[in-house]
């Protein structure tokens, strides 16, 4: 099949099968393949696709409300137009051949690429089921007390935080000893990890499980947070439903704040200390789906 994309990585095409032609969009419908150039190809091929899947008067209307008149001040961005000049300063830094990437670079760059992809729709699809297996959570009782909670979006990593919870469960006994330590609280997250169901055990199993006694000053500064003990839990990194298969994405860190917990778990008697790790746990691992606190709110308040 022929296909296009950036001119500076028409080598890398080859490897996988496609022929490279310097064209805007390239399109295989019996296959279900398009392809593009370089950027504003991007959202000629995302016009088509409205076209394709809903109508023209849609991908009309779509350019209109994006505002899409490209009418570049010079004509020298394909390579049959660039000048000698343009072409001299640009190749050096863009150009990628095929053989410049061994075997092996290819066989790394196909299992990154194939990892996103499916990590990519085991998200959408069990985006719908992870919110099931909080609410099913929720039903035990464990629900949130208040909004003292913070998000901050973006495209980049960001930070959301762990509500405190209410009481809604039967008492509980508990035989008492030392205050659990740093291990301890180790201990019952990987347990409460190793009860989620699958799929979610495996999709979340890149999340690095932190525990600390409180979030650094940095953290609650950043958050606006005054009491290191309204901050039970923290998730940080780049959720599922926000990859990129064009960038490498450090792993997520989820962080549970033990002595917030334990003041939590102490003001209440209602829960035992398990459940409330594993609350405060699960409520992270919904941010690494995509799922907002709101969203995590109105799951709980219908549970």
């Amino acid at each position: 099949l022929t296909a296009t994309t950036h001119w500076g990585a028409s080598g890398l095409l080859e490897p996988w099968g496609a022929r490279y032609t310097a064209e805007r969009v390239v399109e295989h419908l019996p296959e279900r393949i398009i392809t593009a150039a370089g950027v504003s190809s991007g959202i000629d091929m995302a016009l088509r696709l409205v076209e394709l899947l809903v109508d023209r008067e849609a991908a009309q209307a779509s350019q209109l409300m994006i505002e899409y008149d490209p009418q570049p001040p010079f004509d020298s961005g394909a390579l049959s137009k660039a000048s000698a000049e343009a072409w001299a300063v640009s190749a050096p830094s863009w150009a990628i051949s095929s053989r410049s990437c061994n075997r092996r670079s290819w066989r790394s760059i196909a299992r990154f690429w194939a990892r996103l992809q499916s990590a990519a729709q085991r998200a959408r699809q069990t985006a719908p089921a992870a919110a099931a297996t909080i609410r099913s959570i929720c039903v035990i009782g464990i629900q949130p007390e208040s909004s003292r909670g913070h998000d901050r979006q973006g495209d980049g990593p960001r930070r959301l935080a762990n509500r405190r919870a209410r009481r809604h469960v039967q008492p509980m006994t508990r035989t008492f000893g030392p205050a659990p330590s740093l291990d301890d609280f180790a201990a019952l997250a990987e347990q409460a990890f190793d009860d989620l169901p699958e799929p979610f055990r495996g999709l979340a199993r890149e999340a690095v499980i932190r525990v600390d006694d409180f979030a650094d000053d940095a953290v609650l500064a950043e958050m606006e947070i005054a009491d290191a003990f309204e901050l039970t839990g923290l998730y940080q990194g780049v959720d599922l439903s926000r990859r990129s298969v064009f960038e490498a994405t450090p792993p997520p860190m989820i962080f549970l704040y033990r002595r917030p917990i334990l003041d939590e778990w102490a003001e209440r008697g209602d829960v035992t200390l398990e459940e409330l790790v594993a609350h405060v746990l699960v409520h992270e691992i919904g941010h690494h789906f995509g799922l907002s606190d709101d969203d995590i709110d109105r799951i709980e308040d219908k549970a």
